[in-house]
Order: C-alpha cells, then sequence, then structure tokens
C-alpha cells in the first residue's frame, strides 16, 4: 500500500468513528422544559437566517453524495478512480452524508421549538450541537475535497500503456 493510499483509508476509518463520537456528542434527548416566550423580529430573522444556512448546507450535501457515490459506482461516465481516489470518495460521502444528517436533525429540533414557543432554547448547547457538527463536517467535506484534489494532480500517473501493450 502506497503512503497517499494509508492516508486516504485513515481518513476514511477516521470520517466514520468521528462521526459516531459526534452522533453521541450531539444527540439532544429528552426535550427540555422552558417558559414559553413571543418570538422577538431579530430572533425571528437570526433563526430564519440560520434555518437558510442549513437548507443550502443540506441541499449541497446532497448533492456531492450522490455524484461521488454514483462515480464510486460507476453509475456516470467517468475515467474511474485510483484506490487513493476511491478512499478519498468515499470519506467525502462520510462527511457530507454526516453533514446532512446533522442538518435534518437541527431542523427537527427547530420545528419542536417554534412549535412550543421555546425560543430561549434556541441558543441551548441542545440545538447548538447539531448545528456545530452541521457545519464541521461540512467544512471538513471540503476540506476532503480539497486535498483529494490535490493528492490526486500531484500524484504521479501509472505508466501508459500504448496500442501494442508494452511500456
Amino acid at each position: 500500500m502506497r503512503r497517499t493510499e494509508g492516508i486516504a483509508a485513515c481518513l476514511l476509518g477516521s470520517t466514520v468513528i468521528i462521526g459516531i463520537v459526534v452522533l453521541i456528542w450531539a444527540w439532544p434527548g429528552e426535550f427540555p422544559g422552558c417558559a414559553t416566550n413571543a418570538m422577538k423580529n431579530a430572533q425571528k430573522e437570526a433563526v430564519d437566517q440560520l434555518g437558510d444556512i442549513v437548507k443550502w448546507g443540506l441541499g449541497i450535501s446532497v448533492s456531492v453524495c450522490g455524484l461521488y457515490g454514483s462515480l464510486l459506482l460507476r453509475l456516470r461516465s467517468s475515467p474511474g478512480f485510483t484506490l487513493t481516489g476511491n478512499l478519498f470518495a468515499a470519506a467525502i460521502v462520510v462527511c457530507f452524508a454526516w453533514s446532512a444528517y446533522f442538518a435534518l436533525i437541527w431542523r427537527q429540533l427547530l420545528v419542536e421549538i417554534l412549535s412550543q414557543d421555546c425560543i430561549t432554547l434556541i441558543f441551548d448547547p441542545w440545538l447548538k450541537r447539531p448545528f456545530s457538527a452541521f457545519t464541521d463536517f461540512f467544512v471538513a467535506g471540503l476540506a476532503l475535497m480539497a486535498l483529494m484534489a490535490a493528492l490526486l494532480m500531484f500524484s504521479p500517473r501509472p505508466p501508459n500503456l500504448g496500442a501494442g501493450g508494452a511500456a
């Protein structure tokens, strides 16, 4: 196994393990009680902005998972990746899948908060943790995409076999 393949395999394993640890950390558990309050305009605007961020991030995450997943399954016409590229693509899919999952959790919790008029929980760790996990995995997926591009761009190419089959 080459060095880049080892790095890519470690990154893939790390994204799965870290995702499980973050899932345990960010799991919301029971709905905490709170005093009901009316939402002010500034709070409503802040919630709308956060909701837009999550909505766009969710759409991008699902799209990247679909694109890289189809490349891994060879559903799209592509030259195919090396083993390193396949491992990086799998790690990218895992990062963006975690990101999409935490975005959905955050949106579901926000609906609970708004339906109960518990606006004091908007800035509570109960709701902040899934948002932080969504953001962190989204950024990690982008970083892995950049690292994959850099490593594959500058890695030596395998010898090209001509028509006669000799190098």
